[in-house]
């Protein structure tokens, strides 16, 4: 588990740098993405689909747990593959989206709290996960109301200026607490 869980976290951190100069160098759609972006985008993909694969493959989760990752996975796995396609080939993405299927993640995580009813490292993951979306949630809402009212190119990235400064610095913190959890994870869950 020790090794998966690095090397998910090692291809995540070199394909987020990739995808960071990338955007800012070629990209032809969304927009220039500033580093404190970036590294959201890097945390939630690896909280989001990563470590939820690796708590479905771990024996040492319950059943009951497991099947609760897998539906959550399949969940961002979908919503994945649509956001992706409306992005980059349909380009017909919108905020609303976003936020539709993060208000939904919301309800599907708290359910399954609720289902398992136990306290555990493995349960305890899914009220974080709650969490990321409720900043995922006030993350699209800005850009909905900043760019969503603005003809032109299709922008779905946040750049660094001072017009939306507070936003990275709020979006540096919610990377810095999400990347603490995943240290204490690692410690009590990872390496038991």
């Amino acid at each position: 588990m020790k090794l998966q869980y690095i090397f998910s976290a090692t291809f995540v951190f070199v394909s987020i740098c990739v995808f960071y100069f990338f955007q800012n160098n070629f990209s032809i759609s969304g927009g220039e993405i500033s580093l404190a972006k970036a590294s959201w985008l890097g945390v939630v993909i690896f909280c989001w689909f990563f470590v939820p694969l690796l708590i479905i493959l771990d024996s040492r989760a319950e059943k009951k747990e497991r099947l609760i990752y897998l539906i959550f996975f399949i969940n961002m796995l979908l919503r994945g593959l649509i956001e992706l396609y409306l992005m980059y080939i349909g380009n017909d993405w919108k905020y609303e989206y976003g936020i539709s299927h993060n208000i939904f993640s919301v309800a599907l995580l708290t359910v399954s709290w609720i289902y398992l009813n136990r306290k555990s490292i493995i349960t305890n993951y899914l009220q974080v996960l709650i969490a990321m979306f409720l900043v995922e949630i006030y993350f699209a809402k800005y850009m909905l109301d900043f760019f969503g009212s603005q003809g032109g190119e299709k922008i779905w990235f946040l750049p660094l200026s001072d017009e939306h400064l507070m936003v990275n610095i709020i979006t540096l913190s919610a990377v810095s607490a999400t990347i603490g959890w995943q240290i204490w994870f690692y410690k009590k869950w990872v390496c038991r």
